[in-house]
């Protein structure tokens, strides 16, 4: 009985013994450091795992890029810098300036201008001076070239504005320009184109009431009536022949042949233009022609005086 007992004891010293190295083997094994993996392993590893630095566009990635630049940026050209120089403009797209075309005149312009009595009349700055000239003490005149007709329409709008709106006279056709104008006080403004060169001229128009009379009946009465009005120089006289033809002249004294110039271009532009004769050499100047109503005009000039006259046609 008694060695029963001593059994019984040792087995469950046995049974506990065995119970407790069971429970240190379990924590020992909690508390192993894993085995490192073999080179092979991470390697294989790293193959099956997604490259998490591949790149990304904004489009994948929405308004933001999270992926490191690899290199520095480029930066952008500066918005205000044109990336390419304007090319040198060529001198035929440059217009003329005041101070170009002044360099070019045979004289100072700007002094005979302020010298004389051109000084009434607004500045006309473009194309070219080529000459100046000045008759009686009573007209000075300019001529002009390199202008073009928009120069020349801009300047008469400029004289009107200026007050040269008295017994005006204005015409425009086939390139051949004219005007004449008094202003308040009897300073008179003429301009004349012809197609290749501008002639501005002022002066002072003396009034004389029995001339002014005289020249007045004679547009009204005579046949003087159908040609257009000479506006320069000084009225002296006029007559009117007792034959069919009924021919009337004018004179008028300290004319320039620029005026007379001009003059002509207004006959012409009111259709005497048929049948010309004319001339100039230099001192005598002459135009004869016809209109469609077979009227008759003429222009003689000489030195400092015009004579113009109108008849009736006779072919015989």
């Amino acid at each position: 009985m008694k060695l029963k007992k001593q059994i019984a004891v040792t087995l469950c010293c046995l049974s506990l013994a065995a119970l407790l190295a069971a429970c240190e083997t379990n924590s020992g094994n909690n508390n192993t450091t894993p085995t490192p993996a073999s080179t092979t392993d991470v390697k294989n590893e790293t193959t099956k795992q997604p490259d998490s630095t591949q790149a990304v566009t904004p489009a994948d990635n929405g308004s933001k890029n999270d992926t490191t630049p690899t290199a520095d940026p480029v930066p952008s050209p500066d918005a205000t810098t044109p990336d390419v120089s304007p090319s040198p403009t060529s001198e035929a797209d440059v217009s003329p300036t005041a101070a170009e075309a002044a360099s070019k005149d045979a004289f100072n312009r700007k002094e005979f201008w302020a010298n004389s009595y051109l000084v009434w009349l607004p500045a006309f700055e473009a194309g070219t001076a080529v000459s100046k000239n000045s008759t009686g003490g009573t007209y000075d005149y300019i001529t002009i070239s390199d202008v073009t007709a928009e120069d020349i329409t801009s300047y008469i709008s400029a004289l009107k504005k200026s007050g040269f709106t008295e017994n005006a006279s204005e015409s425009n056709s086939n390139g051949v320009i004219s005007f004449s104008a008094d202003n308040y006080n009897s300073w008179n403004a003429v301009v004349s184109y012809d197609g290749s060169s501008l002639v501005i001229g002022s002066g002072f128009r003396e009034k004389d009431s029995s001339k002014n009379e005289a020249e007045e009946k004679a547009y009204k009465t005579t046949l003087l009536q159908y040609i257009p009005r000479f506006e320069n120089g000084s009225f002296s006289r006029y007559s009117t022949s007792d034959d069919e033809t009924m021919n009337t002249y004018a004179i008028y004294e300290n004319v320039s042949s620029e005026s007379v110039s001009a003059y002509i271009g207004l006959l012409k532009n009111a259709g005497y233009i048929y049948g010309v004769d004319e001339g100039d050499d230099g001192s005598v100047l002459w135009y004869i022609a016809l209109n469609e109503e077979n009227f008759e005009c003429s222009v003689e000039f000489d030195g400092s005086i015009v004579k113009i006259g109108c008849s009736k046609y006779i072919d015989d």
